[in-house]
């Protein structure tokens, strides 16, 4: 099929705040388990999770809090508090407008996160976004996350698509230098990214290339 824009054959999304408003459940989901470690929310704390994967969040925490949960205990602690919130999720409604609009257009779409595999799975099942043979990257299919375009570049060469061929959707600056770092046309929701770098562009640019998309 022809290309968005006849230079784009893909979209790459980020899932955690980008399709899915998952945000919300993993700050609550942090703060129980905070809880259940009798420590109290470190500052700053939101603005530095967003968009770092599990492990990096974990070092962030124990240096800040003298959390003495080793990572693996704190991983399920704070998976489990999660997954309990997973009812809730709700989509970010203008990505799941593009989304759809791609997928009636044959577009080829797949998701690129940093959360583990786990909850990849988890947020797909309840949105119902998962599908047959879908593309997915998470944290534990890499050596390196992003920021590093390891991720991107994974999901490319799984598609067999050249990176200039694809556009990225983002909504943090560390997966905004990921896809610009990885070559590719990349996009940003302005919901919890601040500093976008000047090689990205709003999201509502891609909307305009794909042409009309339906509410």
């Amino acid at each position: 099929m022809s290309g968005i824009g006849n230079q784009i054959r893909a979209v790459l999304w980020d899932m955690d705040g980008t399709l899915v408003d998952s945000e919300p459940l993993h700050e609550l989901s942090f703060v129980h388990a905070f809880a259940d470690c009798g420590i109290d929310v470190p500052d700053g704390f939101h603005s530095a999770v967003v968009g770092r994967a599990e492990a990096e969040n974990y070092e962030w925490i124990r240096q800040r809090t003298g959390l003495r949960l080793g990572y693996d205990e704190w991983r399920k602690l704070r998976y489990r508090h999660y997954l309990k919130l997973i009812g809730d999720l709700q989509p970010v409604k203008e990505s799941f407008r593009l989304w759809r609009f791609n997928e009636q257009r044959g577009i080829v779409q797949a998701i690129v996160s940093n959360s583990d595999r786990m909850l990849m799975d988890a947020n797909l099942a309840a949105t119902g976004l998962a599908r047959p043979g879908m593309v997915t990257v998470t944290r534990n299919d890499v050596v390196k996350g992003k920021p590093d375009p390891e991720p991107y570049l994974r999901a490319a060469m799984l598609l067999d698509i050249p990176p200039q061929e694809i556009a990225v959707v983002e909504d943090s600056s560390s997966g905004v230098r990921a896809g610009v770092g990885a070559g590719m046309a990349t996009y940003y929701l302005p919901v919890l990214l601040d500093n976008p770098c000047a090689e990205a562009r709003p999201f509502a640019e891609l909307v305009s290339l794909l042409g009309e998309v339906e509410a």
